[in-house]
């Protein structure tokens, strides 16, 4: 898809919210090989959400209820939630946010230099209001402009949608897609090796999932198509194709042991490009819901990378994933998180292995002041050479609304990556002030 279809796209969804004045904030990663989110990521005012990674694990659906999403919006909504706008059977949440940004590492790289940055967020949220099924389009689109250093300003967009059919009892069908272009992130490694400067890429997605709740069988198929093109470095430019299943067996209403199997196929667009190949993984493990204010999913299990290149000995490793949010009371929510992922990577390595921990808490200190923290660690090995990269990320947010349609937000971070490549290392803090207006 070409820049202009997808910019006709987010038009046609902004212009249905425009008439509202305004956004709901837009936030996810879009998928890529082995990729760490970050605060300083160029894009990360536009992340894509609903983009399925090739080694996420999926958790368990909760079966269908009867409750329509009409009655848990009016139960949920707090004094300073926006309200939306209704029409028909959809509500429109629209918002738009102006940024301020100091950086004393514009670039993420070993020669520091200072940017200021300008930034104006638009974003909408539209969410059905059905008695049975289930729709929800995001749409967002930012606009950046730098005082210093002197460079052209940046436009990046981004449009995803998912839709959930109830086909009976126990029985549904979840569809997903989303188009995204922004600027690609200026620490990725293979960004380096290429020897480039940033390019624009466009993320392209879809994925079904059908889920089948019999007793206390659970069955599950899921596949996804995934294409990146990079606009000034086609020989980057790559699709990813994903399969797999799960089979869970409930012990209790709360408690889910679960086998999950999983296979990716990464392909380049030049054959002559060795990064092309698969990954297969196998997992055991068990699934939490609701169990004492716990949720979340943790397992163990093995992968495979397997390159197309013949001459390239397949690289293998044990792994242990999780993800689990806690919520003691109605002040405090904690998250945590462990992956690993495998796959190629632009170096003379026959794959690299990241292994990331994550944690994050948020505290209400006012109905009307919400502090968060969150952090991240990555480990980076790359197989067949002796390079090995820590990436490090720690954000602190204070958001403060004034009433239901205003807030403001200030945020300050700092990342680094120590490598064992020389001229790889680098150091950068942020902040970030925004004034949020939302309907």
């Amino acid at each position: 898809m070409r820049q202009s279809a997808i910019q006709a796209m987010l038009v046609s969804g902004l212009m249905a919210g425009s008439c509202f004045s305004g956004t709901a904030a837009f936030a996810q990663q879009v998928s890529g090989v082995s990729s760490t989110s970050s605060l300083f990521a160029a894009s990360d005012n536009l992340a894509l959400r609903g983009s399925s990674s090739s080694s996420d694990t999926v958790s368990p659906v909760s079966p269908v209820g009867s409750t329509q999403i009409s009655e848990v919006v009016e139960d949920e909504i707090g004094p300073y939630d926006p309200l939306g706008v209704r029409v028909g059977r959809f509500l429109f949440y629209p918002s738009v946010t102006f940024w301020g940004t100091f950086t004393d590492n514009i670039d993420l790289s070993e020669d520091r230099q200072t940017g200021r940055v300008g930034s104006t967020d638009l974003d909408v949220t539209i969410q059905s209001d059905w008695s049975r099924h289930s729709l929800k389009v995001e749409g967002a689109a930012s606009m950046s402009g730098y005082q210093t250093p002197n460079r052209k300003p940046e436009n990046e967009e981004s449009l995803g949608g998912e839709l959930r059919l109830d086909l009976s009892d126990g029985t549904e069908l979840t569809i997903t897609g989303s188009a995204s272009r922004a600027i690609e992130d200026r620490d990725s490694v293979d960004l380096d090796q290429s020897g480039g400067s940033a390019n624009y890429l466009t993320n392209l997605h879809s994925g079904a999932r059908l889920q089948r709740q019999a007793g206390r069988l659970l069955l599950q198929l899921r596949g996804s198509i995934d294409r990146s093109n990079y606009e000034n470095d086609s020989s980057r430019d790559y699709n990813t194709y994903g399969a797999g299943g799960r089979v869970g067996v409930s012990l209790t209403d709360q408690v889910m042991p679960f086998v999950d199997v999983e296979m990716n196929r990464k392909r380049f667009d030049e054959d002559t490009n060795t990064q092309s190949g698969d990954t297969l993984r196998g997992a055991i493990g068990i699934a939490l819901t609701n169990r004492e204010d716990l949720s979340g999913e943790a397992s163990v299990g093995a992968m495979v990378w397997k390159p197309d290149a013949s001459a390239t000995d397949n690289d293998k490793s044990l792994f242990v994933d999780a993800s689990l949010a806690w919520s003691p009371n109605t002040l405090w929510t904690f998250r945590g998180g462990y992956t690993t992922e495998m796959s190629s990577s632009a170096t003379d390595a026959t794959s690299v292995r990241t292994r990331t921990v994550s944690l994050s808490a948020d505290y209400a200190v006012l109905r009307n002041l919400v502090l968060s923290a969150e952090g991240s660690a990555a480990h980076e090995t790359y197989n067949g050479i002796s390079r090995k990269d820590w990436v490090l990320d720690a954000t602190f947010n204070a958001t403060y609304s004034f009433n239901r349609y205003a807030q403001l937000i200030v945020s300050a971070g700092h990342q680094r990556r120590d490598s064992s490549e020389e001229g790889s290392d680098y150091e950068a803090n942020k902040i970030r002030i925004g004034l949020k207006l939302q309907r």
